[in-house]
């Protein structure tokens, strides 16, 4: 599952929200594609929006769900690794399998 409907959206407006959250997945595994190393969800965030493959807006939140999909899809796998993330606070990091 990409999108999650807490909203109980429908229709059209639904559609649109889960092309946007497979779109972000699909971004998202590519960063790790490319890299070929274990990343944070902020180096992925800072890599997609500084590249402006996504909005500028995206939230770290949805970069952070595209790794938790891709993690139970069982294309990301989490490492022991950590680094400095986003807010000054250490994040765990993710490498492709």
């Amino acid at each position: 599952m990409s999108y999650y409907n807490t909203l109980s959206e429908s229709g059209q407006l639904l559609l649109n929200y889960k092309a946007q959250t497979e779109n972000q997945d699909a971004q998202v595994l590519k960063v790790f594609a490319r890299l070929k190393r274990a990343l944070t969800p902020s180096e992925v965030w800072g890599f997609l929006t500084g590249s402006l493959e996504i909005p500028m807006e995206t939230p770290i939140t949805s970069i952070r769900r595209s790794i938790t999909n891709l993690t139970g899809e069982m294309k990301l796998r989490k490492t022991e690794e950590k680094g400095l993330g986003k807010y000054g606070r250490r994040e765990c990091k993710w490498i492709i399998i």
